[in-house]
């Protein structure tokens, strides 16, 4: 597996066409919704994953899923990119209009929950 303390170096190394598809992909985009995005083949999409994958030191393996770990590890490493999950809400991402989900929004998030409704 790999180290739970990345340095933003491994990032360095990432292009920026590289650095816009794992952006995409943390905002919960598949590759087919990547590829529309940036305008690139699914298969230009899979062939950049593969070289992100392996810039970051994910190894393919049963036990992880390399997609969670490289969307944590860049949400980690580059505080910048968490309001990307404020954008998104369970329709899937927001206009820029409305608020994004209370869950996801840490400032919301951080409230109490609204009281359960009795019967």
């Amino acid at each position: 597996m790999m180290s739970d303390r990345r340095k933003p170096a491994e990032f360095d190394r990432l292009s920026e066409r590289e650095k816009a598809i794992l952006s995409a992909m943390a905002e919960g985009r598949s590759n087919q919704g990547i590829a529309q995005q940036l305008n690139l083949s699914p298969k230009t999409v899979e062939n950049y994953l593969t070289a992100i994958f392996s810039k970051l030191g994910l190894e393919n393996s049963g036990d992880h899923n390399r997609r969670v770990l490289a969307t944590l590890l860049w949400l980690r490493v580059d505080r910048q990119h968490a309001p990307v999950l404020r954008s998104w809400d369970m329709r899937g991402p927001a206009s820029p209009s409305s608020p994004g989900s209370p869950a996801l929004d840490p400032v919301r998030s951080s409230s109490p929950p609204p009281p359960a409704r009795s019967r």
